[in-house]
C-alpha cells in the first residue's frame, strides 16, 4: 500500500500581517466615527441645555411681568405713623446699554412660611451681575424680590440666579401714546406717572456653550394686563 501525505493548509506570515493591518484600519475608522458621534451628541446636549435654560428664564420673567401692578391709593398702600404712604408702587426700567435693569411691583410673591410678614405683592428687580467665576464679559441674570415692598431692607430680600453666562439683557417698553417702543420707563417722572407700559420686550443674549466666538439670541414680549393706569380698585 502506498501512503500519500497531504500538504497541510495554513496562512503565510504575509497574509497574517495583511489581515492584522486591515483589522487595525477598520477599528480605527470605527473608533473615529464613534468619537465624532459622541462629540456631536455632547455639543447638541450642551446647546439644548442652553436653549432650555434661557427659555425658562424668559418664561419666569414674563410670568412676573404679567402680574405687574401700579398702586397710588393710600387705602391700598397703607400709611406710615406720620400719615404718609408707607411705600410707592413703581415701575422703573433703566437703560444701561446692554445691561438693563427693571424694577416693578407684582402680585407674584409666594409665601412659604406660615405667619411670615410677607404678602402676595412684592417689589421685583431683574438685573445682571458679573459672573461668579470672574469671566470677563459674562454676567448672571438675577431676580430680587422684596415683600411687601418698602417694608424690608435689601439684606432681607430674596435673590436668585435665573441664568448664567449672559452677555446682554435689554428691555423695551411699549408706549400706547407714541404707538412705539421706548428704551426707558420711570413712573416717578412726570411723563410716566401712574402709567404702565402696554408691553415689555425682553432681549437676552447668552454665550454659545459650544463656540466661544458665537452668541445665542432670544427675545419675547410680555403683555401687561393692568396697563395703562393704576389698579386702585
Amino acid at each position: 500500500m502506498r501512503l500519500v501525505m497531504k500538504k497541510s493548509e495554513g496562512f503565510t506570515l504575509i497574509e497574517v500581517l495583511v489581515a492584522i493591518s486591515l483589522l487595525a484600519i477598520i477599528s480605527l475608522l470605527v473608533w473615529q466615527s464613534m468619537g465624532g458621534i459622541i462629540a456631536s451628541k455632547e455639543r447638541y446636549e450642551k446647546k439644548d441645555q442652553a436653549f432650555r435654560s434661557a427659555t425658562l428664564a424668559l418664561n419666569l420673567m414674563v410670568k412676573s411681568l404679567d402680574m405687574s401692578v401700579l398702586y397710588t391709593s393710600p387705602d391700598i398702600l397703607g400709611l406710615s405713623p406720620s400719615g404718609e404712604s408707607s411705600f410707592k408702587s413703581v415701575f422703573i426700567g433703566v437703560n444701561s446699554g446692554d445691561q438693563d435693569k427693571l424694577t416693578f411691583d407684582a402680585f407674584s410673591h409666594v409665601r412659604y412660611l406660615k405667619d411670615s410678614k410677607e404678602s402676595d405683592l412684592a417689589e421685583v428687580t431683574f438685573f445682571l451681575e458679573p459672573a461668579a467665576d470672574g469671566e470677563p464679559g459674562l454676567f448672571d441674570l438675577k431676580k430680587k424680590e422684596v415683600s411687601p415692598p418698602g417694608f424690608q431692607n435689601d439684606k432681607d430680600a430674596s435673590t436668585m440666579t435665573l441664568l448664567e453666562n449672559v452677555r446682554e439683557l435689554n428691555f423695551r417698553y411699549y408706549n400706547p401714546q407714541k404707538t412705539d417702543y421706548v428704551d426707558e420707563w420711570d413712573t416717578t417722572k412726570i411723563d410716566y406717572v401712574n402709567k404702565l407700559p402696554r408691553a415689555v420686550e425682553i432681549s437676552l443674549v447668552i454665550q454659545d456653550p459650544v463656540d466661544e466666538e458665537s452668541k445665542l439670541r432670544f427675545s419675547t414680549t410680555a403683555l401687561l394686563e393692568m396697563s395703562p393706569g393704576p389698579s386702585d380698585f
